[in-house]
């Protein structure tokens, strides 16, 4: 049996995305001195965050924060490879070119936005990195699920089907722990909460007949083991 119902060959990417406040960027756009501590600046840019978007906005505007670290999961057919890049700041121009790259090269791109704005987040930080992106969406697998970004968890829905899956409580929570405990756990839930959302996506593909049953099968499994 064909590896797709139409018998072609496709490249399907999934991203996921870890991201913290631009600390720089804040100091900029609030135009407080460059001697404020990082500390400072940030409770500066969550209060204005706070201010404009009401408490319920767990993400910030994709003007407020950077791109700490991405995780792929890249489909050739039935080949499945996951890789993970965790950047310093100064090199977050850099993740963006690999990004660029990958999204040039695969036929489609999905990732679970969870509200965050992903598509305008990638855009608006090539133009102040001064890095070019193709223009190609990125599709939300909520979207494909006909649920508007942000208004359903992606844990609760991983859950409802039996995925290992890492809860997101927002930007503020999680540089809070950043400050106590370093970087290092957002790498484990980049991972995880990726191949939650490739799960999701693939079941989704399978539902609506864009991949066969022993595609689907394959790639679930492999998935599963990663």
């Amino acid at each position: 049996m064909n590896s797709t119902l139409a018998g072609v060959d496709m490249k399907r990417l999934f991203l996921n995305f870890e991201t913290l406040p631009d600390i720089e960027g804040a100091r900029a756009l609030y135009g407080l001195s460059p001697t404020l501590s990082d500390r400072d600046t940030s409770k500066v840019l969550f209060h204005h965050h706070v201010q404009q978007e009401g408490r319920d906005a767990r993400f910030l505007s994709p003007w407020q924060s950077r791109l700490a670290m991405v995780s792929m999961l890249s489909m050739h057919d039935e080949d499945v490879k996951l890789t993970t890049w965790h950047v310093e700041a100064e090199d977050e121009k850099q993740l963006l070119e690999t990004i660029s790259r990958q999204l040039s090269d695969f036929d489609m791109t999905f990732c679970w936005d969870e509200g965050r704005g992903i598509n305008s987040l990638l855009h608006i930080r090539s133009m102040i990195l001064g890095t070019q992106l193709p223009d190609r969406h990125v599709r939300t697998v909520e979207r494909r699920m006909r649920i508007q970004p942000g208004s359903v968890m992606l844990a609760t829905i991983a859950r409802r089907f039996g995925i290992r899956v890492e809860a997101m409580p927002g930007d503020e929570p999680t540089w809070k722990q950043v400050q106590l405990d370093g970087e290092s756990f957002l790498a484990s839930r980049c991972k995880t909460n990726l191949v939650a959302s490739a799960l999701l996506g693939l079941r989704h593909l399978h539902t609506t007949a864009e991949i066969d049953n022993d595609l689907f099968a394959t790639l679930k499994t492999r998935c599963e083991e990663l």
